[in-house]
Order: C-alpha cells, then structure tokens, then sequence
C-alpha cells in the first residue's frame, strides 16, 4: 500500500436491528480501527440507518472518515407481504450528502411501506432514489450471490448487467472469504465457490469487484461473548449443539495487512475496495437544520409570528389582571427578548396551540412540570398554571441567552384521552411532518449477568436434563432451575442503582468480586455483552413537528404500528427538531372523573385549577362544597 492510499473495511455491525447480534459498541469498533491505522471505516447495519450519527461521530473524533451505509433488504415488490423467503441483502453506501438523504429515505420507506418481517426495498424504489449512492452485491445472502450458488449463472450475469446499467462504476460485486470451525465447513466452501465465481463474473463484464469482511465485534478475542450474546437474544444455551451461531471466529475488525495477505493473488480487488474510499465526499453528511418547526398560520390582521405572539402575551397579562404591575412587565418583556433572541417563537405558538385546543375539548392538562413553570410567558398564555413572579422561579433556569438550548416544556395530559392531543397535531401539520421518537434499551448489569450465567449454563441444567432424556427417552423431563437460582443470586450483588456498571460493581463488592472470579468464563463475556443494544421502542411522550416531510431530515422507522425516528432524542434535537412532550398521566383521569362525578351529584362544577393554593383555604372550599 501506497501513501496515497487509504485502509478501508468493509464494516457489517448489526448493532440495532435486524437479529442485534452486533456485539461491540460503534465506539469500540471505531477504536478499533484507529488502533489498526484505518483511515476509512463503513457502517451498515440491517435495513437501518439509527447507528449513523453516533457513527459519524466517533469516526470525527479519531480522524478516520466515515462511510454511512445500510445492508439493505431486498424483494420483487416491497409492498406485496407474502414470500417472508423473497428477501435478499444488499450493500448501499452514500457517497456524498445526496446519497445520505436518499439512504435514509430508503431505510425509512422500507420500514413504513416495506416492512414484512424485516424492513424490505424493491429495485424500482432504489432506481427511484439512486443518486449518489454506490451498490456492491452484498454477502453471500445478496441475491446474486444465491443465484451463483444455485447454478443460475446466467440470471446472474443479466441481474449484475441491470444494476450497472443504473449504477455504472457505482456498481461493485462483493467478494467475501471467512475461516469457520468444523461445524460451518459447508458455509466456508460456499464462500470460496462464491468467490471464484463472482471474481470470474466480474472479468467476464468489466465490473469492479471488492473484498470485505463481515464483522460483528472489533477484535477476534471477542468471539466468545459473541456467541454467548447470540444464545442470549435465541433464548438458548451455547451447550445446544443445534443453536444458532456463527461456527467461525473469524467475523471481526482485520488489520489491513491480513486482507492484503488473503487476496494476494488478486490484489486490484483490494484496490478496488480503497476506491470506494476515496469516492465519499469529505465533510459531515448528517448536519443540524435551523427553523424546522412549521410556520404557525396566523389570523387575519397579523403579518409576522412575533407581533402575534406579542398580542397573546398581552391578552394574557390582561386577563389574569397583572398588565398593569411593574414586575410582571419588566420579567414579560424580558422573556419575550429572550425567545426572540433563540428563535423559538413558532415553538411557543405551536403549544399554546396545542393547550387552546385541548382547553376547547374540556380536556384536563396539568399545571406544567420542571423548568417550565418558570416562565411568566408560559404561565400568561395558559401553558403552564403556576405564577413564577409569586412563587419566585428564575426564568434563566428555563431559557437562558448565554447557553441557548432547547426549550423543555413537558404537558401532562387525561391519560385517557391524550391520543386526542396526538391526533390533532397529526391532522393539523400532516401525517409526514410529525412522527413520535424512538427509543432504545440496553442490557444492563444485573440482566447482563442474568443472562449470561443461564446461557453458559454455569448450573448444569442442559446437562442434567440431556442424561434424563439419555436413562429414559419418553418420560415427561422437569427442568432444574439451578442457573437461573445461581444467576439471581449473583445479580442481585450488583448495587441496586441507576447507571451502576459491573465492572465497578466488582471492585466494590468483596462478595461479587468473589464470585465473579470463581467463574472466569462469566466474567470475560459479561463486561464485554454489558451495554450491548437489545430491543427498539418508543418515547412515551416526545413528538415531533416538522415543516418538511421528516423523511428529508432523519430516518424513520414503525414500531408496533407507530411511527418514529430511527435517531434518539438527543440526537434529533441536536440535528434541529424540536420535539414537545406530551405525557399521559393517570391523576388527571382521576381527578377528571371525580369532577364529574361530583357534577352529577351536587349539580355544581368545580374549576379545580381555580381553588386556592392554600391547604387550608382548600380545605375550607371543599366542607362547603
């Protein structure tokens, strides 16, 4: 290698989705890859684009250029649900932010419109969004490489004729070799057959091929945890024979020098792949947006969302009767100069918005929560029910203009009816503009060690119930439940407190450490499995309102029929979204249906926010009720 050239790996990390078999961090892999002198890193996890952000920024950190990929799922037709088997892989790459834009499009369409098992393109929605991207074959799953092995040689040359018909020299067919254990002997020779052919193909047609390396942790020790990590997410055991795994320790981050030694005699495929490197434009693909929020539609007589805003403001102070009190004046002007200054004036329209529907609905919301109810400007307009000016609350703790950062507003709502809430933004700014935020929860210490003590089967129960079977085949087996004894019994050393690592628990905890060292093997995979991502789900409050389709800004994925980003909460507000928490909370349902209960009895209705603040003033109001 040159010193104009760039190591490069092909990097497969199914880290957030797909069978989340991804065992080390984005930042270990990066670190990785420094470690190894890379200057060129590719990111490509099963039909998502969630790892991309935190990608690009631990790939920044190090100095090595990020390449922000996907390993696509590919079908005849992304809308038909039938053939769960019609599903093939796909490597796409964005090559510059036009590709970034329509990567995540795909990934997004594939989960909205595409998902059947797994979240599925088709080839006319690809060519639909084909500029800037560049497309190799995939692995041995990629389509072509299952007609290769299925003899259908011909139906292969036409289909790798199609994609660089639309790809041109974007167009590259993947080569991939990998050393498996006895077990997976079949899988190694499919690769070298697959191999061969697709080296041929790529002479026979002029078409570049490529050398990668799936990976699936950073370094070939890990290898072990990796394994223990798969029985963990198939709810199995690594002494089951027949259980899902890899049969190969080969599946990690290889230096350089090994890739260059394995294709020695085709060297230019090497090349090839550090072309793809130098392809991808330089700079930041996923960048912050400023003024996303939708503009506000004003009534007739104003012309810009400051004057009315202004206006309500106003309205405000006059009704609650403080418009003419020197210190409600002042600390109002002040925190109107304030939103101006940050640019979050349609923000606090939106809400305010929001809360006169809710009001117009008779629909119970709180008296606002955290910061928020720091603000005079909230209070005035309705939003939150707490006067700061009385009770002395520092408006700074909620805006300040040395430290501009999003507004946190969070509203609690009948938890019966805030779907209502959900449903009119929705309808008002457009099923593209809004989505809900998506979540993602990790192994933590005490499941982490759970688990990994009933996986490796430190009490023998696999073992016990194997030589039942053996004394006599058709009896009816009861389970022992020794390693799931053992592994409550060793979790429940580990502190009982938010943020508590194991590796910390260890030196704390004389007892822990004990144990930990009497099963080494439990020790090893525990600190390396701990953290890894484990299941997708959604914010139970948080919405995004966006003035372009959010498929332009982020990727977006479905959960359990709802809609939500693919990037976590930090990381759209950071990218420019802001989001508004709605939350649901059961006291108010309660105190809702006591106010109408108390209706219906006494014909007379309570204004709840209206009794006095005073416990024994309230206790007053209540006796003469």
């Amino acid at each position: 290698m040159n010193d104009t050239e760039e190591k490069f790996c092909h990097l497969h990390n199914h880290s957030f989705f797909s069978l989340l078999d991804g065992l080390a961090s984005i930042d270990d892999l990066v670190d990785c890859a420094s470690d190894l002198g890379y200057k060129s890193l590719a990111l490509t996890d099963h039909g998502s684009c969630a790892g991309l952000y935190k990608f690009q920024k631990a790939c920044k950190k190090k100095g090595i250029k990020p390449i922000l990929g996907m390993e696509a799922y590919i079908t005849k037709d992304h809308t038909i649900k039938e053939n769960r088997a019609d599903n093939y892989h796909l490597i796409l790459l964005a090559k510059n932010q036009v590709g970034y834009k329509n990567l995540i499009k795909l990934s997004s369409l594939a989960y909205i419109d595409g998902f059947y098992y797994k979240p599925r393109i088709d080839f006319a929605l690809l060519e639909k969004h084909k500029e800037g991207l560049i497309v190799s074959s995939a692995c041995a799953s990629g389509e072509l490489s299952s007609l290769l092995w299925n003899g259908e040689d011909e139906m292969a040359e036409e289909l790798a004729k199609k994609y660089h018909s639309v790809f041109g020299d974007d167009y590259y067919l993947e080569i991939m070799s990998h050393v498996y254990n006895e077990g997976g002997s079949e899988q190694e020779a499919k690769e070298k057959m697959l191999s061969g052919k697709i080296y041929k193909l790529s002479k026979k047609l002029g078409i570049k091929a490529i050398c990668t390396n799936d990976t699936h942790y950073a370094r070939k020790e890990d290898w072990e945890a990796h394994d223990v990590l798969l029985s963990i997410q198939t709810l199995d055991t690594i002494k089951n024979p027949k259980r899902m795994t890899f049969n190969s320790q080969d599946f990690y981050l290889k230096p350089y020098e090994q890739m260059a030694e394995l294709y020695k005699k085709a060297p230019e495929i090497l090349a090839n792949t550090v072309e793809i490197a130098n392809k991808i434009e330089e700079g930041d693909f996923i960048e912050p947006s400023e003024d996303l929020l939708p503009d506000f539609d004003l009534p007739d007589g104003f012309e810009d969302e400051e004057a009315y805003l202004k206006e309500l403001v106003k309205n405000g102070m006059e009704e609650k009767g403080l418009i003419n009190k020197p210190e409600y004046r002042e600390r109002v002007k002040y925190e109107m100069s304030v939103i101006t200054k940050c640019n979050y004036t349609k923000y606090f329209l939106i809400l305010w918005d929001i809360i006169n529907f809710a009001r117009a609905e008779k629909l119970r919301f709180g008296i606002g929560r955290g910061s928020a109810v720091s603000s005079l400007c909230l209070y005035v307009l309705g939003i939150t029910k707490l006067d700061p000016v009385k009770y002395d609350l520092i408006f700074e703790r909620f805006l300040n203009p040395d430290r501009i950062s999003p507004p946190d507003v969070d509203i609690d709502f009948d938890y019966d009816r805030r779907e209502e809430i959900y449903n009119y933004i929705i309808q008002k700014y457009g099923p593209e503009r809004c989505s809900q935020i998506g979540t993602y929860n990790k192994l933590m210490a005490r499941q982490t060690i759970r688990s990994t003590i009933k996986v490796l089967d430190l009490g023998n129960d696999w073992d016990i119930e194997q030589k039942k079977r053996a004394e006599n085949p058709n009896a009816k087996i009861v389970s022992t439940k020794n390693s799931l004894d053992l592994a409550d019994r060793i979790a429940k050393l580990v502190p009982f407190k938010a943020g508590t690592k194991i590796r910390g628990a260890i030196k704390s905890v004389e007892e822990l450490r004990t144990a930990m060292h009497k099963y080494p093997k439990l020790m090893a995979c525990v600190l390396k499995i701990e953290g890894t991502l484990k299941s997708g789900g959604v914010h139970p409050a948080g919405i995004l309102v966006c003035k372009d389709p959010l498929i332009d800004h982020i990727p977006l994925r479905a959960s359990k029929g709802v809609i939500c980003s693919q990037f976590d909460g930090p990381e759209v507000e950071y990218l420019g979204l802001l989001k508004f928490d709605l939350l649901a909370l059961k006291t108010l349902t309660v105190v809702d249906k006591t106010v109408q209960v108390i209706e219906q009895r006494t014909n007379q209705y309570i204004d709840v926010d209206k009794l006095a603040d005073n416990i024994e003033i309230l206790w007053k109001e209540i006796n003469n009720i």
